[in-house]
C-alpha cells in the first residue's frame, strides 16, 4: 500500500480524478485470511459456523484505474503479514 501512495504522490493530479483504489487486485473470504493470520503465527484453533454467514458478501476493490497507470502489487499478502508480525515480534522484545 505504501509503495502504491508513493506511486501515486508522483503522478499528475488529473490521473488521480475522481479517485484511485489501492488493491492486490485479488479477493480474499474471511476465512482465507484467518487461515493466513493462523498460518502467519503458527498457532491457534478456527471455528466456524457455515449456518450463519454474515458480512459483505463481496469486499474486492476495483483497482483497473491505478493498473491502466502501469502499478501493479508486488508483496504478496502472505508475505506482508509475515513481515508485519515478525517487524511486531521483533519490536515487543527489543
Amino acid at each position: 500500500m505504501a509503495e502504491a501512495c508513493l506511486y501515486l504522490l508522483e503522478q499528475p493530479e488529473e490521473k488521480l480524478q475522481p479517485l484511485v483504489n489501492i488493491g492486490p487486485g485479488e479477493d480474499l473470504t474471511i476465512c482465507e485470511l484467518a487461515e493466513l493470520v493462523r498460518d502467519v503465527v503458527g498457532f491457534g484453533n478456527l471455528t466456524f459456523d457455515p449456518s450463519k454467514p454474515g458480512g459483505t458478501m463481496r469486499k474486492l476493490l476495483d483497482v483497473s484505474k491505478l493498473n491502466q497507470m502501469d502499478w501493479k502489487a508486488t508483496t504478496l499478502l502472505r508475505e506482508s503479514q509475515g513481515n508485519t508480525y515478525k517487524w511486531y515480534i521483533d519490536q515487543a522484545t527489543a
